[in-house]
Order: structure tokens, then sequence, then C-alpha cells
């Protein structure tokens, strides 16, 4: 999919909740809601979470880590990753893995039925673009983390802290996350006082 062909509209929080209203209909929906949570409320990229393993989310003591750390093997690029994790998005993955055996640390949070192996990328941006189309939305995977981070520019956090958050290496990425609406332009031009 070029740039040009995605509709960059931010997913508001009123959207956000009705997706995931939807989502409850499907049939892997806690899967689903889950990857959905960790694009929108972590910035993950579909990369990092459709390879995360219990090792990543839990502590040697089964808590839920204020901070998943993810090596080159679950990211784009050569580098380590940090995604912070909100309070909110901690009770999401607590009530993910509520049930489970937590002894496996090496367990896959996501899993194909057909393949008994972690989804690949294809099946995901096919499933969120079917998922956004529903919603008037022209997009894939990325949506969530363009959202997420055009809302905290919008909001008024700190290119830096955005920068920081999202593993951008350059501000000047992050700021092109920032969705300019005609709304948002004609207020700034009125802020222009002599």
């Amino acid at each position: 999919m070029r740039k040009t062909d995605v509709n960059t509209a931010t997913i508001t929080d009123k959207m956000f909740k009705q997706i995931l209203n939807y989502i409850s209909t499907l049939r892997n929906a806690d899967e689903v809601r889950m990857m959905f949570m960790f694009n929108y409320m972590a910035g993950m990229r579909r990369c990092n979470f459709i390879n995360l393993q219990l090792k990543d989310i839990i502590d040697d003591n089964n808590k839920v880590k204020d901070i998943i750390i993810l090596g080159a093997d679950k990211n784009k690029g050569s580098d380590y990753c940090n995604y912070y994790v909100s309070a909110t998005l901690k009770k999401e993955i607590e009530r993910y893995i509520e049930d489970w055996n937590l002894d496996n640390k090496e367990r896959y949070l996501f899993i194909s039925v057909k393949t008994g192996k972690p989804y690949n990328k294809c099946y995901i941006s096919q499933l969120f673009t079917s998922i956004y189309k529903v919603f008037g939305i022209r997009s894939s995977s990325h949506q969530g983390r363009h959202s997420m981070i055009s809302s905290l520019l919008l909001s008024g956090v700190n290119v830096g802290v955005v920068q920081s958050l999202v593993n951008h290496k350059n501000p000047t990425t992050t700021m092109n996350y920032l969705t300019k609406s005609s709304d948002m332009l004609k207020k700034a031009i009125n802020l222009v006082k002599i």
C-alpha cells in the first residue's frame, strides 16, 4: 500500500471504542483486541506485537512489565526498542493472560490455529485493513500507531518524548505522523494577530 493510498485520519477515543465493540463480535476477539491494544496504546508495529512472547511482557514474578524491551528479532531494524506500558494497557494484558499457565515463558501471545506459529505480517495487515474498512478508514496495521503519535502530539506532548516512546531515530519522522486537519489550520491562522 502506498502512503498516498492511506487515509491518515486520527482514530478518536470514541472511534477506538467502536472498533473494540466490533472486534468483540469476531471469532478470535480476545486475541485481536489485544493486538489492537498493543498497536494503539503502546505504538507497536505489527512486527513487534506478532512476535511477542510471555518473557517479553512479564517479569520473573509473573507481573506485567512497565517497559517491554524488544531486540532486533522482534523489531524493525537492528536496535533494541522500549515500549512503555500504561496502566490501562497493563490491565488489558493481565486480563488477556489471566487463565494462562505462565511457566512457559517462550509461549507466543498470538498463534495461528492453522499453523501453530505466530501470525504472518500479511495476515495481520489484511485483518486490520478489513476491520478499519468497516469504519470507512483505508489503512492497515500501522493506523493505531499513527493515531497514537498524532494524538500525543496534538495533546501537546513534546516531540522528543513521543519520538522516544515510538522509537524513532529522528524527530522529523515523528512529526510526519501529525495529522493536520483543515480545522487545525484555520485555528492556527486565526492565532496570528496584529
